[in-house]
């Protein structure tokens, strides 16, 4: 009986974190507009939940004007942050790193994105 109880309270208690981790990660990761998702891995069980999540995204916007829109877009989430202790709450538990490049080709830009939550 107590394996089962102290089972439940684990997974009871997992659930929930990962479940914080996709709201919170859907806040702090801005999608850039015209992006299309091409690839997507993630270590737990499912993408911006409790772990590493790392997307791709591609669009044929030019690379510096992604990368103007991202420095904003996470800028101002930053500053919403500073503002309400419920959003800078996000900041102590995820990490958002974001890489602009062109893409191999050179007709467009790759945007990839490291989310992490409860992970370092």
């Amino acid at each position: 009986m107590v394996i089962i109880v102290f089972t439940l309270c684990i997974g009871s208690l997992v659930f929930v974190m990962d479940r914080t981790c996709i709201g919170a990660l859907a806040w702090r990761i801005p999608v850039y507009p015209n992006a299309t998702q091409v690839e997507q891995q993630y270590t737990m069980f499912g993408p911006n939940g409790t772990g590493k999540t790392v997307t791709v995204y591609y669009t044929t916007d030019a690379q510096s004007q992604v990368e103007s829109w991202y420095g904003r877009e996470v800028g101002r989430r930053s500053i919403d942050a500073s503002k309400d202790s419920n959003l800078a709450n996000y900041y102590q538990f995820t990490g958002l790193n974001w890489i602009v490049d062109a893409d191999k080709d050179g007709k467009g830009t790759d945007i990839v994105i490291v989310a992490s939550c409860f992970s370092r």
